[in-house]
């Protein structure tokens, strides 16, 4: 897939001091963004807003210039090197290397293929294949989802906010033309995930948790609608996974 890539700095308007604001980065790599500070300040008057730089010929406007192009120049090849080592990029994996921090960066989808992986070994030892079967087809599922919808194939899983599962859920019900029952597995599964990425140390905060769907005709009382979403089911990392599976799916 073709990858995106741009820097750019504006200046932090509302932080102004002594006629002076200080001068940010933004780096965007497939719709990713990281934003940073540039240790630079400029003169409001002395800005370019348009083309993101210092204005003028003046050797304070070429100085800031030429220390603006060289930031640049590092964040590209930084960029560069991850394009050639690795198959998936982020603003924020190019911002840590250009920082120094070396900061392993953990993916959803590269954590739902390891998940299948394990799973995959299990059955017959207690695992269902059937539950297998559902797992890889909620893989696909997600997979599809960001191609079309976010134009991405893997996300960094801190860079994960309620919004995705707000726009996926969405987009099953309506683009997708998943049932009800079908679009609720799929919610559950994506926060079984986060859950394994909280039990590895790679999330403090689980992004989903506030976000809530029941299919029809599950009602609030039904042990399914009401203990599926809570961490107590994840014990077992999968069983939240068969429990809601064998809740709705199966008579």
């Amino acid at each position: 897939m073709r990858s995106t890539f741009k820097v750019l700095f504006y200046t932090k308007n509302q932080s102004v001091k002594n006629g002076k604001a200080p001068i940010m980065g933004r780096i965007t790599v497939n719709g990713t963004q990281a934003g940073f500070s540039s240790k630079r300040t400029v003169s409001l008057s002395l800005w370019d807003v348009k083309a993101n730089r210092a204005k003028g010929k003046s050797e304070e406007a070429r100085t800031l210039n030429q220390e603006l192009d060289n930031i640049k120049a590092q964040i590209t090849k930084h960029y560069q090197y991850i394009c050639d080592h690795d198959s998936f990029v982020t603003a924020k994996k190019v911002y840590n290397r250009y920082a120094g921090f070396s900061e392993e960066c953990h993916t959803l989808m590269v954590l739902f293929r390891e998940q299948l992986e394990s799973y995959k070994e299990k059955i017959g030892k207690g695992k269902a294949e059937s539950t297998y079967r559902g797992l890889v087809a909620d893989y696909k599922s997600l997979l599809l989802f960001m191609k079309t919808k976010k134009n991405i194939e893997d996300i960094a899983i801190d860079e994960l906010e309620k919004s995705f599962i707000e726009d996926y859920y969405t987009w099953m019900l309506g683009t997708a033309g998943n049932a009800n029952a079908t679009a609720f597995n799929r919610i559950n599964t994506l926060k079984w995930l986060m859950y394994i990425a909280q039990e590895k140390g790679w999330l403090r905060v689980h992004p989903f948790t506030s976000f809530e769907c029941k299919p029809e005709g599950i009602t609030e009382n039904h042990p399914c609608g009401s203990e599926i979403q809570t961490p107590a089911c994840h014990a077992g990392h999968v069983s939240l996974h068969v429990l809601h599976r064998s809740c709705i799916c199966r008579p």
